[in-house]
């Protein structure tokens, strides 16, 4: 101001100057401050950037885990039905002159359904066998043959796992199996005193049940 009034100039010229200089100072101002948005956005972006290439990465790597854990999985499930199908020849190579073929013919015909971990229970369905090998009168000897064809999951693991002088005789096996599974006296008797009639079961078959459990 006192170099505008020492240049002699008017009061017009001097508002005026003031005011060009204002605006000069705004215009720096919000051009820095856009400078300063860009920036930040830029740094914000390249942030996003890196967290969306981690997120890639870890995605590929679990994706790479979970084909790497099928694969185990898929080998380890062969195994063991090359390892059942080893033990049923084994146990058929066992079983020799005193097998029955026309039992397998008949089991075969059957078609029974396997075992299922979710959800079939252990002892029902161990009842279910033993009542269809006594309606068909097939020798006690061959039903380790024909339960052992009937397993998966963790019975045939441990079907698989016993020894041959357990492996051919039922009533070892079906111990084992239960034991797998944590069924003993104690639970059948738990069983027993809670029974009650299911649906569409009559009294009969209620009692027919419960006598299973003694």
């Amino acid at each position: 101001m006192k170099t505008a009034h020492s240049l002699g100039m008017s009061p017009e010229a001097i508002e005026k100057l003031v005011q060009q200089e204002i605006c000069l100072q705004k215009d720096k101002a919000e051009r820095e401050e856009r400078y300063a948005e860009r920036d930040q956005r830029k740094l914000e972006l390249e942030q996003e950037q890196l967290v969306v290439g981690q997120r890639r990465h870890e995605s590929d790597h679990a994706e790479a885990e979970k084909v790497r854990i099928e694969a185990e999985k898929a080998r380890v499930e062969a195994a063991e039905v090359r390892a059942h199908e080893l033990r049923l020849a084994e146990l058929h190579s066992a079983a020799g002159s005193n097998h029955n073929p026309g039992n397998t013919t008949m089991f075969h015909d059957l078609k029974l359904p396997t075992f299922n971990d979710n959800h079939d229970d252990s002892d029902s369905f161990l009842l279910r066998f033993e009542r269809i090998a006594g309606l068909h009168q097939w020798k006690k000897s061959d039903y380790p043959i024909y339960l052992g064809s009937l397993l998966r999951g963790q019975a045939l693991k441990v079907y698989v796992s016993l020894p041959n002088d357990v492996v051919t005789n039922y009533e070892k096996v079906k111990e084992a199996l239960l034991r797998a599974y944590s069924v003993d006296a104690d639970s059948f008797r738990c069983k027993f005193r809670e029974s009650k009639c299911g649906d569409n079961e009559s009294f009969t078959q209620l009692v027919v049940r419960m006598g299973q459990y003694l």
